[in-house]
């Protein structure tokens, strides 16, 4: 997008910037019209798991005592995902502290969340939400896309020894409450993607998979459970 880039170089307001990709957004919906369930969420202003760590509450640290707007740090995160792998960004007003990771398909990376015992979430889904009415007023019939909690775990990097597991209660609960919000604005269907269904999973990864989907499964929503970059292979059994 090059707003996208005229936007990081200071040459683009960030209004300007917001209403350039909700013109993309609505071309895109459009364009897919006649689909029965049209994905809302798969749009990004920088990577989907950096944002799906907004969503969850688990923000990037930042170093130094400065506010920044989301886009902000969404967008000065990504500039740099090419970078070497844990090398703190410093744009001259913050300094981040993040490690980019190659996602399950080898030519894509993304911006690992942070983990740790200590590691709290809380349901942020403003943004998804906002796409989401978007899509409604223009009369498509919306599906939300949302990367799931197995697969957020898995692709974090953890700051102590412990394991990202212990954190799944948390996790799970915060899914719930946004599952709840998205029912409360008439949604229908969730589309949740997880991706880590495609690599061998050991049987404690098999049982939390287990524990999720029984507890997200008694949401309003109807779950449409995904994945992508593989074969399930072993993991059949589970889905």
């Amino acid at each position: 997008m090059h707003s996208r880039a005229a936007y990081l170089a200071g040459t683009l307001p960030l209004g300007q910037l917001e209403s350039a990709a909700q013109a993309l957004r609505k071309k895109n919906w459009l364009t897919q019209r006649g689909i029965d369930w049209i994905p809302v969420g798969d749009f990004c202003m920088s990577e989907r798991v950096l944002e799906t760590s907004f969503m969850l509450g688990n923000y990037p640290r930042v170093r130094g005592d400065v506010e920044l707007h989301p886009v902000d740090t969404l967008m000065y995160l990504e500039r740099d995902l090419d970078s070497s792998l844990g090398l703190s960004k410093n744009y001259g007003f913050a300094s981040f502290s993040c490690t980019n990771k190659r996602w399950f398909s080898p030519r894509q990376r993304y911006i690992a969340p942070e983990l740790s015992s200590c590691t709290e979430f809380s349901p942020n889904p403003s943004g998804l939400v906002s796409h989401l009415q978007e899509a409604q007023q223009l009369g498509i019939n919306a599906k939300p896309v949302i990367i799931g909690p197995l697969t957020y775990l898995a692709l974090g990097a953890v700051l102590d020894r412990s394991d990202p597991l212990d954190l799944l209660g948390r996790l799970i609960k915060v899914y719930a409450e946004i599952l709840h919000c998205l029912a409360s604005l008439g949604v229908e269907w969730v589309q949740i993607d997880e991706p880590i269904l495609t690599i061998p999973l050991d049987q404690s990864w098999r049982c939390a998979f287990n524990k999720t989907y029984h507890l997200l499964g008694q949401s309003p929503l109807k779950i449409m459970l995904t994945t992508y970059s593989g074969q399930i292979g072993s993991n059949r059994c589970l889905v």
